[in-house]
């Protein structure tokens, strides 16, 4: 029984190439040349609202890796001292970056910066079977997007973990619960049974300064950290995503890195209309399908475990890699028994 469910996943994730998968998020993507300045980079990042993007290198012939919204929060966390002005523009703040890195011998060019992270590609006329494959094998290095490239090995798009998510939604009803869980097994899971998660979460007080909150964002290299009240009870999520929302205001306050995070945040999503960034909860008895349709539904990259709807007392955490290996996995391991 448990074998034939699992080829029903394996059929889909076989029989779907990623062309058919039209991602949500899907953006066309923006290349940048390895030559392109440290300002042109993360002013298009910042003005295109994307987190990454591919580098090319004219000389080689070939893609070196991305350049990340990542690399200039490090950047930002560990010139602060250095760079802090009472207000300032992107411009003027990426200026005084590099006339610190100057100074200081750092080297802020994108051969060096793409290094943190390297270039992974998938052919346009894959499966969803192999991008699932390759996300899952990549799991422990923290990949989380692949490049899609054409016969000539130009990327026409980048998918992300939240694609494969995507696709298995496309197939599910929505109202009949009982109908999904035929369709897929994997999704009548609960997140106990499925032994899926991090625990405990990784979770900073309300009262901690944002800039402490970013450091152990980037010491930890995690998506995001829960944000918890006096009484232990999670009330945000920080994430790489507030940060790109922080620099995109016109007059950036650098000095408001150093306010408690619950601040931070607050005022942060008073100044963003778009604000969905809600925190997104699930239990232990929720099921794979409830999580995969939250995520979703939601865009977020992840779930808080609490401990019941009216305790929001975290357990743990649920990432998209979570999610993923915990539906694809038995289906991978199918296809390398036959």
């Amino acid at each position: 029984q448990n074998q034939n469910n699992n080829f029903k996943m394996l059929k889909f994730l076989k029989s779907t190439s990623i062309e058919q998968v039209e991602s949500k998020f899907h953006k066309t993507p923006i290349t940048f040349k390895k030559t392109d300045s440290f300002n042109t980079v993360f002013t298009t990042l910042s003005q295109k609202n994307i987190l990454s993007a591919p580098v090319w290198d004219d000389e080689e012939q070939k893609y070196i890796g991305f350049v990340d919204m990542r690399d200039l929060v490090a950047i930002i966390l560990d010139s602060y001292d250095s760079i802090l002005m009472s207000s300032a523009s992107l411009n003027q703040l990426l200026t005084a970056i590099t006339h610190y890195a100057e100074k200081n011998k750092h080297s802020l060019d994108l051969e060096h910066l793409t290094k943190r992270n390297p270039f992974i590609s998938i052919k346009k006329d894959a499966t969803l079977f192999e991008l699932a494959e390759l996300l899952t094998k990549l799991r422990a290095t923290r990949v989380r997007r692949v490049a899609v490239v054409d016969e000539n090995d130009k990327v026409v798009k980048v998918l992300s973990q939240s694609t494969l998510l995507q696709a298995i939604v496309s197939q599910l009803n929505i109202v009949d619960e009982q109908q999904d869980h035929a369709r897929f097994a994997e999704l009548a899971r609960t997140v106990e049974a499925a032994g899926v998660g991090t625990y405990p979460a990784v979770t900073v007080d309300e009262q901690t300064s944002a800039f402490d909150a970013f450091s152990l964002l980037e010491a930890k290299k995690l998506g995001g950290v829960g944000v918890l009240n006096a009484t232990g009870t999670l009330v945000g999520n920080i994430s790489i995503q507030d940060f790109k929302l922080f620099i995109k205001n016109p007059d950036i306050r650098l000095g408001a890195l150093k306010q408690p995070v619950g601040s931070f945040l607050r005022s942060l999503r008073e100044e963003e209309i778009d604000t969905r960034m809600p925190l997104i909860q699930c239990q232990l008895s929720s099921t794979l399908r409830e999580v995969v349709l939250k995520l979703v539904g939601a865009r977020v990259h992840r779930l808080y475990v609490v401990k019941s709807d009216q305790a929001w007392l975290p357990l743990g955490v649920l990432s998209l890699s979570d999610v993923l290996q915990a539906l694809f996995s038995d289906a991978l391991a199918e296809k390398t028994k036959q």
